[in-house]
């Protein structure tokens, strides 16, 4: 005789498992590795921006807005890429190139996730930390990812989007933008680049695949993207200063920016001329360590008075 409690368990147990899958694919759509840089440097910006006195009420309320809007934003940016992200390996599976998602689901949860994040700061954080969220995504969404099928220059607008994080805890802090707002902006901004031009190398024939113009595949052995980082470096590196300089953080911030700097410098010279590919997946990773720790030695020795 055929057992039915085995029918009537399993079917719950089947549901459950879809709906962590389903779960699980929305989380992605959030670009969770992203969200959580976006997130530090909105910390620094707030604890910086906060002075002597950081109120954690205001930060949770900052982080929660920025958690949703960022979150948001990718969503919708996937939406718009889906056809593109089909093309590519590293994408290909995400859930809306893969059908797991439909392509209205990801639109309705980007825009709703957006609305709600925007939606929070206003009402739980300061007017100008809504408008530059604000700013922040319309820029992402409807900037920066169109151009990605235009021009290389799209680096620029994502490089804008990139550095407003910390802007937007300075400004849930202090409800201004100061001077040590746009130091954090303007290091940001400079550090996405030499960051992003490693990426585009790694992934350039993907990128031509998916028809996306982010780099020229005529640098085939890498020399333009070379000299275009080293330079950057250079520029980014006396950048790191600003923050001394314009009186938010102190003589521990300076000296450990100075070693930081001359460190990814190193990194960025040493270019083995036979192996592009290895060079710069050693900058992007070395890229990804130099900021946090830039940042979290910022917070660290910041000025509170």
């Amino acid at each position: 005789m055929k057992d039915d409690s085995l029918y009537t368990i399993a079917a719950p147990v089947g549901v459950a498992r879809v709906e962590v899958s389903r779960f699980s694919d929305y989380v992605a759509l959030t670009k969770p590795r992203l969200v959580s840089l976006v997130l530090l440097t909105t910390v620094i910006g707030f604890v910086v921006g906060s002075g002597s006195a950081v109120s954690f009420m205001g930060l949770l309320h900052v982080l929660i807005g920025t958690a949703l809007v960022a979150g948001g934003g990718a969503a919708l940016n996937q939406y718009l890429e889906r056809d593109a992200d089909a093309r590519m390996r590293r994408t290909a599976d995400r859930p809306l190139p893969s059908a797991r998602l439909d392509a209205r689901q990801g639109l309705v949860f980007g825009l709703a996730v957006t609305v709600a994040g925007l939606a929070y700061l206003f009402a739980f954080s300061t007017l100008l930390a809504f408008v530059v969220g604000a700013i922040t995504a319309a820029i992402y969404v409807l900037v920066y990812t169109p151009l990605k099928r235009v021009t290389p220059w799209c680096v620029a607008a994502g490089a804008i989007v990139g550095a407003l994080p910390p802007v937007m805890g300075w400004t849930a802090a202090s409800g201004t933008i100061e001077t040590g707002a746009i130091a954090l902006f303007v290091i940001m901004f400079v550090w996405q680049l030499p960051h992003f031009l490693a990426i585009a190398w790694i992934y350039r024939e993907e990128y031509a695949n998916a028809r996306m113009s982010v780099v020229k595949l005529t640098d085939v052995p890498g020399t333009r993207t070379t000299r275009h980082i080293v330079m950057l470096n250079l520029f980014l590196v006396p950048l790191t200063l600003l923050p001394a300089l314009v009186g938010i953080a102190g003589t521990g911030y300076t000296i450990a920016a100075v070693v930081l700097g001359a460190a990814f410098i190193t990194t960025a010279l040493r270019r083995s001329t036979s192996d592009m590919g290895a060079y710069a997946r050693r900058v992007f990773y070395a890229s990804l360590i130099y900021l946090p720790v830039l940042f979290i030695v910022m917070a660290i020795f910041r000025k509170t008075s």
